[in-house]
């Protein structure tokens, strides 16, 4: 474990799952999503996925001492990369449909890349 120096900053990059998306996952989760994720991005320890929320981040600052200070959606700065990305790692259908979903909900905001500064 390691402690930042008094009055340093954490900073957190993450994909933030706005609520519907939540809902939407765990309706077809077992079924074809999850799947589709783990055998494009990689095996994981369980079936089920937990999406880690804004209100998660919070939790785990104040349990650590961390205070989220500053919030910025940097979704439109990433969204160029998914043209250059995603060549490399679409081997299938499968990467295709997960890739693809991933760039189509970020670009709608539902699923937004976020900057967390603690």
């Amino acid at each position: 474990m390691f402690k930042l120096k008094p009055q340093a900053k954490l900073i957190v990059i993450d994909f933030l799952i706005a609520q519907p998306i939540v809902k939407f996952w765990q309706f077809v989760e077992t079924q074809i999503l999850s799947k589709l994720i783990t055998n494009s991005y990689g095996e994981k320890a369980t079936s089920k996925v937990h999406f880690i929320g804004i209100k998660d981040y919070q939790i785990i600052a104040q349990k650590t001492g961390y205070i989220l200070k500053n919030r910025k959606n940097i979704t439109k700065n990433v969204q160029p990369t998914y043209h250059a990305i995603a060549p490399r790692i679409i081997r299938s259908l499968n990467d295709w449909i997960a890739v693809r979903g991933l760039e189509f909900f970020s670009l709608i905001n539902l699923i937004p890349y976020e900057l967390l500064i603690f």
